[in-house]
């Protein structure tokens, strides 16, 4: 019961884990994208007290190469800028998904799509941009960032 390979209380816990810690990955990525995108200098200050959980999550990233201490905060590196833009694509394309597909009012997408965007791999995202027929600006009038794929595509 504790030690199953599938089913076991562990491997559970185990899996838990690494589902909350890439989840906190990936919105520390998307946090710094848009603090950056706010102030316009490439840096971020580092985020106030934290739960070891995004602590970890922070070291990961420094240790992958997504993101940089620098002068006493954060900022992405060109492989966390990357990845940081996928995130918000995806996260975006779900919103205009939930609305045009689901008639669902433009303030009530953002909840779901904050968690879809965590389980949405490359195949679903490029289901979900050709249902979409590519949109350019998601419900709220944001432009949905390119990819080097989408742009590709449209030239």
């Amino acid at each position: 019961m504790v030690f199953a390979p599938r089913h076991g209380i562990l491997s559970q816990l185990v899996r838990r884990l690494r589902l909350a810690l890439r989840i906190a990955r990936e919105d520390a990525l998307a946090t710094l994208f848009f603090a950056r995108k706010k102030r316009r200098a490439g840096r971020c200050p580092g985020r106030p007290a934290q739960p070891r959980c995004k602590r970890v999550a922070d070291f990961l990233l420094s240790q992958t190469g997504r993101i940089k201490s620098d002068r006493g905060g954060w900022r992405l590196t060109e492989a966390g800028r990357n990845e940081a833009r996928e995130l918000v694509r995806i996260h975006r394309l779900w919103e205009a998904y939930l609305t045009t597909r689901l008639a669902l009012p433009p303030d009530h997408v953002h909840a779901p799509a904050d968690r879809m965007e965590h389980f949405t791999d490359p195949d679903l995202r490029d289901r979900l941009t050709a249902d979409l027929a590519d949109p350019e600006f998601d419900p709220h009038g944001r432009p949905i960032p390119r990819t080097d794929e989408t742009d590709r595509r449209r030239s």
